[in-house]
């Protein structure tokens, strides 16, 4: 960070032209050896990692358990498919 200050000065930032629009835009950040610093506009591999993601985090998601999925899928799921679509997402959620 000292050297990003020397040559970029205080401040962090992703600036777009068009940033004006009505939904926010952004670029996720993350830290790469080869450049030995942030990065931004390349493709992540695996010699990357996502700034400010623990690596436990993923396992902390909470989704929704598979009753709440069929309750709400009894709205969208025509009753003639809805047995077999239980079954199968009972077989994924073993």
């Amino acid at each position: 960070m000292e050297r990003h200050e020397e040559v970029y000065g205080d401040q962090i930032g992703i600036w777009h032209s068009d940033d004006l629009r009505e939904q926010p835009l952004g670029r996720l950040v993350y830290l790469i050896y080869d450049i030995n610093g942030l990065d931004g506009i390349n493709c992540i591999n695996n010699n990357g990692r996502f700034v400010g993601v623990r690596d436990d985090v993923p396992q902390k998601i909470l989704h929704p358990c598979l009753e709440q999925i069929l309750k709400i899928s009894e709205d969208f799921v025509p009753q003639i498919a809805r047995e077999e679509y239980e079954a199968r997402l009972r077989s994924l959620h073993q």
